[in-house]
């Protein structure tokens, strides 16, 4: 934690944390278009490897998804038109159908396959154009 006394959050900052931690290869979870543009400098920077997560996208404009899309690895859709709009340009992986998560790059497919290992329930794996969307299983409104 950056600030116990304030909790306060600021994911370049925890970046550069774990990095004089001494870890090479840090997953972040990211909301803003800014946040994930100061973390992959911060990775250019330090030659580190980072998996950055974009999460809380409901209300994204689709110049700011457009945006957060070319940054992250793994992109959740939330209940956002702008973003579902976006992962048909980029996803290579979607976990999901009500509200799928992308894999936007190879290092997020990866990701996303490694947690898959994980699931103990049976999984269907299918071929299909991305997104594949079930709109009775989405949120309402998108926005």
């Amino acid at each position: 934690m950056l600030d116990e006394q304030h909790a306060t959050i600021d994911q370049a900052e925890g970046l550069k944390r774990a990095i004089a931690l001494g870890y090479q290869r840090i997953g972040i979870t990211v909301s803003t278009p800014e946040d994930a543009d100061a973390c992959r400098h911060i990775e250019a920077r330090e030659g580190v490897r980072v998996v950055l997560f974009g999460v809380h996208l409901t209300g994204l404009s689709k110049e700011r998804a457009a945006k957060m899309a070319g940054l992250v690895d793994v992109m959740t859709a939330c209940a956002s038109v702008h973003v579902r709009e976006e992962t048909k340009k980029r996803a290579l992986l979607q976990a999901g159908t009500s509200v799928p998560v992308f894999a936007l790059t190879q290092a997020g497919k990866e990701a996303m396959l490694e947690r898959l290992k994980d699931v103990v329930s049976p999984l269907l794996i299918s071929r299909s154009a991305l997104p594949h969307i079930e709109p009775h299983k989405s949120p309402r409104p998108l926005v």
